[in-house]
């Protein structure tokens, strides 16, 4: 019976084509084919609705014939034709019917086009490609756009936007393809749909300027494409060779400073040799391991270890040089597995060191560490926070099979209070995060645990970034490595503070950080970590969790929750943490003995979630 009904439905679709091949035989009838077709043993038939484009411009000559491939047979062809919709205006279009057998189902037709005008040209560069399907592609008000590409080629030395270096003096226009047969710089953000660079030519893309390549990009060995730091490569660049640049500052001697977190964005299993200057001078090459005392293994040490897409490494040099990784590009790697082995050091446990396997800038959907600016030690970056090329990043797993995955689109920002610590009026040295949405919670984390430090105190644990409520006073602990003059300083994304004070529990001084958003203070190795206290309180911050309902009621003396079935009750404070929970039945009469302060009353009922915000006197 189904072997009928799509029997009948290709029949159905048989007869239409036919009788709309009769009238475009009619329209066309004065022009002979250039493609002959093939449908002998090809009963089916794939209808295929196209808009014609030469370097992204509609074509509108009724002398272009479409011409349909499997492989290097012609399954179909007709000529651009002028149709009118329905809302009366005129499209130009080739409405093609395309040969096919039962045993092609989901094989690649390509396609060419061929001009009749007298030039006699034929266009054979087009990226599109259609799978063979009984429901066909593309229909007159939403056709499938076919490009064909007629290269642009560059020459001589200069600037990209040089008009006078392309062919004919005019710039390529988007979406073309271009051909680099001289020493080009790319001086403006382009988008294209493919990119050569021949051999013995470059093409460097500088700091702050990006190329996309939409299809392949052509390079090999002996070209030279060159991605300077802070320069952006996007697109497919499956099998292309490039050298891509990050500068190293040269470390103190003496001094634990100019650390870097590096990372390869070459293919995987790189060799270090590929990585030019990586082993010069004095200098330190090291990856991590969650599993070991000493969780910082020896690079040098290791003859057979390559560098991998996504893994990060920690990296000094005692000279100021620039690393080139110089080889074929990932394409391949975007996720990456993370280690999480709990039978070895239970401080590392979760912990990997990974790294941006791409030429370009990307985001990874949690919250992680980066190196700070001195390469001293770590401070906290959101998803929403990008990753550079060439950077290394800790993210924490918490538990068995995560993986992280890399990606060029950049997620919506949260809400938090973030407080920067420096000293001596210098660039960051660390910081913490205080979050009013549903991001997850970080634990402090120290390169160096003898490190100048700030966190957030919950019961014997340190935590970087915490979750709130709108209000709380909550302790912020600092701990000095050495004596000196620092200062906190705070930002807010996404979130209105209408209260926020700084106390310092040492010196007594009350701060209101919504007039002077700063504060500078002296400290020394021997103060006591409790020394400050933030007091806050927000508006426009979403609930902390999922569900919002009033299902809570305070009577005088105990509250009265509202419920149907069996569930768990939970309260959470304003850091996050669960300070109670409890398995309810049907309604409930709930005394509540936490201090007084803003909690959130979660009520669990199988995959329902409800929350409400209380407030315990």
């Amino acid at each position: 019976m189904e072997n009928n009904k799509t029997h009948n439905k290709m029949k159905s679709k048989l007869l239409l084509m036919v009788a709309s091949l009769f009238i475009w035989g009619t329209m066309n009838a004065q022009q002979e084919h250039h493609y002959q077709v093939n449908s002998y043993g090809n009963p089916l038939n794939m209808p295929v609705v196209a808009q014609i484009n030469i370097n992204g411009v509609p074509q509108t000559s009724t002398q272009i014939e479409l011409g349909a491939f499997l492989g290097t047979d012609v399954r179909g062809s007709q000529f651009i034709n002028v149709y009118e919709t329905q809302a009366g205006t005129q499209v130009y279009q080739a409405w093609i019917q395309v040969y096919y057998n039962n045993n092609e189902v989901n094989q690649s037709i390509s396609f060419k086009i061929y001009d009749h005008t007298g030039s006699g040209m034929e266009y054979t560069t087009c990226y599109t490609t259609l799978p063979i399907t009984g429901d066909g592609h593309g229909s007159q008000a939403n056709p499938v756009i076919l490009n064909f590409l007629v290269p642009y080629t560059f020459t001589g030395t200069g600037n990209w936007s040089d008009a006078t270096h392309w062919t004919g003096g005019a710039l390529p226009n988007e979406g073309c393809a271009v051909i680099i047969d001289g020493t080009c710089t790319l001086d403006v953000d382009v988008t294209m749909a493919s990119v050569t660079v021949n051999e013995g030519k470059s093409l460097t893309i500088p700091n702050g300027k990006s190329l996309t390549a939409t299809n392949v990009l052509n390079t090999t060995a002996a070209s030279q494409l060159v991605i300077k730091e802070g320069g952006q490569l996007f697109g497919n660049v499956t099998g292309a060779s490039a050298t891509v640049e990050k500068g190293i500052t040269a470390y103190t001697p003496g001094a634990k400073d100019h650390y870097y977190f590096i990372a390869s964005p070459l293919v995987n299993n790189s060799e270090r040799s590929k990585v030019t200057n990586l082993t010069e001078n004095n200098y330190d090459l090291y990856w991590f391991d969650q599993t070991q005392a000493l969780e910082w293994q020896n690079f040098k040490q290791s003859t057979n270890k390559k560098l991998k897409s996504g893994e990060g490494y920690l990296y000094a040099n005692s000279n100021n040089i620039t690393l080139g990784f110089a080889n074929t590009l990932n394409s391949s790697v975007s996720s990456v597995s993370l280690a999480y082995d709990e039978d070895h050091m239970p401080v590392f446990v979760g912990w990997n060191l990974i790294g941006n396997p791409f030429t370009y800038k990307a985001y990874i959907n949690r919250s992680y560490y980066r190196m700070n600016t001195e390469g001293t030690g770590l401070i906290t970056a959101n998803a929403s926070d990008i990753i550079n090329v060439c950077e290394g990043v800790f993210v924490l797993a918490a538990g068995t099979g995560e993986t992280v995955t890399f990606s060029a689109t950049a997620p919506s920002k949260g809400e938090e209070l973030l407080i920067n610590l420096t000293q001596n009026r210098g660039s960051v040295i660390d910081n913490a995060r205080v979050r009013f949405d549903k991001g997850s919670q970080l634990p402090k984390f120290m390169l160096d645990e003898n490190g100048t430090k700030i966190y957030f105190p919950q019961g014997n644990k340190e935590f970087a970034i915490v979750n709130s409520a709108a209000e709380a006073e909550m302790p912020l602990n600092f701990k000095a490595s050495k004596n000196g003059s620092y200062t906190l300083s705070v930002d807010m994304e996404n979130v209105k503070m209408d209260y926020l004070h700084l106390i310092d529990n040492m010196t007594g001084n009350d701060v209101d950080l919504l007039q002077t958003p700063s504060y500078t203070f002296e400290a020394n190795t021997h103060n006591y970590a409790s020394r400050f206290k933030l007091v806050f309180s927000a508006t426009q911050v979403p609930e902390p969790v999922e569900g919002q309902s009033t299902f809570a009621f305070y009577n005088g003396s105990s509250w009265i929750v509202s419920n149907l079935g069996e569930a768990t009750l939970q309260v959470v404070d304003v850091t996050g943490r669960i300070v109670s929970s409890e398995t309810i039945n049907g309604n409930a009469d709930i005394t509540l003995n936490q201090t007084p302060g803003v909690y959130v009353m979660r009520l669990v009922n199988g995959e329902k979630v409800m929350s409400q915000k209380i407030v315990i006197k």
